[in-house]
C-alpha cells in the first residue's frame, strides 16, 4: 500500500491520532508520484506530517477539511 484515504464526519483530534508516532510537521508544497499507473499520477499537497519508521521508510499523513467532511490521507513515500 503507497495511499490510504478515509473521509470522516466526525471530529478527529490531529494530536491524539499522532500521539506516540514522532511526527514533524512541515508546510512546504510536496508532490506525491504513484508507483502504478492510475487515473492521476500525483498528489500535490502543501501541509501534514512526516513519520519515519526505524527502518528509515518515511510516510506522510495528511489532514483536509471540507465541512462536514473531514479527509485524511497516509502517503509512504518509495
Amino acid at each position: 500500500m503507497e495511499h490510504f484515504s478515509m473521509n470522516v464526519r466526525e471530529n478527529v483530534n490531529e494530536d491524539n491520532l499522532l500521539n506516540g508516532l514522532d511526527a514533524v510537521p512541515f508546510l512546504e508544497e510536496r508532490t506525491f508520484h504513484y508507483s502504478k499507473e492510475i487515473d492521476f499520477p500525483f498528489e500535490t499537497f502543501s501541509s501534514g506530517y512526516d513519520i519515519k519508521r526505524m527502518d528509515g521508510k518515511k510516510a506522510t499523513i495528511t489532514f483536509v477539511n471540507s465541512y462536514p467532511i473531514r479527509r485524511i490521507d497516509f502517503y509512504i513515500w518509495p
